[in-house]
């Protein structure tokens, strides 16, 4: 077929224009960048390899990247071309049969999970010197349970008429795992799944955690600290985790203001949460039940709404309502948006992720405009970085 050099040409000069801001290390950038670098791959390619790469060669990547886990290959090789090493070296190293393993690592390098260095010479690149790291290799055994939960939907579908899941003890997910609980509590049982979970999430926050209290994402100056009353809790991190999002705000506004903050979670997840700053305040929470905090200038929730279908969500803001004075406390969502036209590919997979496990989603700006106004609220504004990473949205009760 023939290529679409207009097609190309545009985008080509988009990655050009881009690298003078790209070299100064500016995130948006370089996720924008990324997502042109993308859109060029799939402009360069047949389309009848595309195809091949997403049914299989994906898969046998994946499937080769678990065998050499299970022989610990990644951390037997060397991290530079100095230290390459031979697939006889590896052989004698992990028992595996010299013939197998010079095939494994042949496809490793064409894929550049390793670096080649010559005939049958091969050192550990950025991504195989990841895989080395345990915490990774817990975090693929979340990987793995999404891709199970992914790989019933087509049943799960044709057995309720294409209708999506809303039920969040009925997914693809509960199908393939055959139980009744509710994915969390199944995770949470499973030792071997929770330090998976547990790796991803941290995984997570390290490769795409944005400091969202910053004048460059959300101006905290404006929408927060301007016009807050003396005795109010300044904000309220609703199943905020380890606080992280809350020392985030602390060393943004310590100098302006040293008003209360409040990490709400499980007893379970606050017993674990450490060396917090004195104006962090920990409180037991389930943010299915009446807020005890009120009157507070924000109410923010992280990564919360997209477990949740638009039912169950509705529930949780029905919850915090009673809580919020009109006009002035506010509610920030912080969470994928995915826009209109021109989603990225990282978030409508987190879109279907969250539907096959939990009956969760992501949500586009209407979206999340509709769930706030079947509860009384109004969007007042949608804060971003850039495009494809999270954002912070804002509502209130209306006076």
């Amino acid at each position: 077929m023939p290529l679409k050099m207009d097609r190309i040409t545009a985008l080509v000069n988009e990655i050009n224009q881009g690298l003078d801001d790209l070299r100064s290390g500016d995130v948006p950038t370089r996720v924008k960048l990324a997502q042109a670098a993308f859109k060029l791959n799939k402009a360069l390619e047949d389309p009848r390899e595309e195809l091949i790469k997403s049914w299989l060669l994906d898969s046998t990547t994946k499937t080769v990247v678990m065998v050499a886990l299970d022989i610990k290959l990644f951390r037997l090789l060397g991290t530079s071309p100095d230290e390459a090493r031979s697939s006889t070296e590896l052989a004698e190293a992990t028992g595996a049969q010299k013939s197998l393993l010079s095939r494994l690592l042949k496809h490793l390098a064409a894929v550049s999970f390793i670096e080649e260095t010559g005939p049958d010479k091969y050192y550990a690149g950025e991504l195989a010197q990841l895989l080395g790291h345990q915490h990774m290799q817990d975090g693929l055994c979340h990987v793995q349970w999404m891709e199970k939960s992914l790989g019933a939907l087509p049943a799960y579908l044709a057995e309720k008429n294409y209708q999506e899941p809303t039920d969040g003890l009925d997914c693809p997910a509960h199908k393939v795992f055959n139980t009744k609980l509710h994915m969390f509590e199944y995770i949470a049982r499973d030792p071997q799944l929770a330090r998976g979970f547990k790796a991803a999430v941290l995984s997570h926050e390290g490769l795409r955690r944005a400091h969202w209290a910053t004048p460059a994402f959300y101006p905290t100056q404006e929408r927060l600290l301007t016009g807050l009353k003396e005795d109010s809790v300044l904000l309220v991190d609703v199943g905020g985790g380890m606080g992280l999002d809350l020392l985030d705000l602390h060393h943004a506004t310590g100098e302006q203001s040293n008003a209360r903050l409040v990490l709400q979670d499980t007893e379970h997840i606050l017993s674990s949460t450490d060396d917090l700053p004195p104006r962090i305040e920990k409180i037991t929470h389930d943010f299915f039940t009446p807020q005890p905090i009120q009157g507070a200038r924000a109410y923010y929730f992280h990564r919360v709404f997209h477990d949740w279908s638009d039912e169950k969500s509705r529930e949780i803001l029905l919850a915090l309502k009673p809580a919020m004075t009109p006009g002035y406390s506010r509610v920030l969502i912080h969470d994928t948006v995915i826009p209109a036209q021109g989603a990225a590919p990282v978030s409508t997979m987190a879109d279907l992720v969250m539907m096959c496990g939990l009956a969760g989603r992501e949500r586009t700006e209407q979206d999340f405009t509709e769930l706030l106004e079947s509860v009384g609220m109004k969007v007042t504004g949608i804060y971003s970085r850039a495009p494809g990473e999270e954002s912070v949205v804002e509502a209130l009760l209306p006076e």
